[in-house]
């Protein structure tokens, strides 16, 4: 663009437009004070991450993969205590609460398969005792249809 600059008699001079602004990382033009402690990994405002809620949902998959050989009963214990603080760590600050449910759910049902597979257990072993000492499998086998009156 060439216009006369006022001042200068006669003169032609090009103006250059202005550069346009180079990209500035966000962490970089940040303000800190002098006792804050940048985030690096995220930007600032970046929703934070509820610790117990993603332990507890952890633990509550865990347990309810583990549940059939009675693992995932105390999984799923320790994943319910984590899920209720999760619970109330998302109604505080806002952040995982769909998770914290959702470990709530799988925790209560790694529990409650644990449970249900001990039950099992015992009920088994209670009405198969008489067999614990077989010569053979084919015995065992036997003296387990004979008491559970499969014969």
């Amino acid at each position: 663009m060439d216009t006369t600059t006022p001042g200068t008699r006669g003169t032609r001079r090009t103006e250059v437009p202005p550069h346009p602004p180079e990209y500035v990382p966000h962490h970089i033009t940040q303000q800190y004070s002098e006792y804050s402690v940048p985030r690096y990994g995220s930007p600032a405002g970046a929703p934070g991450r509820n610790g117990p809620a993603v332990a507890a949902l952890a633990l509550g998959i865990t347990g309810a993969l583990t549940s059939v050989v009675l693992i995932g009963g105390p999984l799923g214990l320790i994943g319910l205590v984590l899920g209720v603080i999760g619970l109330r760590t998302a109604g505080r600050t806002g952040v995982g609460r769909s998770m914290a449910i959702a470990a709530l759910v799988t925790s209560f049902l790694a529990v409650m398969v644990s449970v249900l597979m001990a039950i099992g257990l015992v009920w088994y072993a209670d009405h198969t005792q008489k067999c614990y000492r077989p010569d053979s499998l084919r015995q065992y086998t036997q003296c387990v249809h004979e008491q559970l009156g499969r014969a």
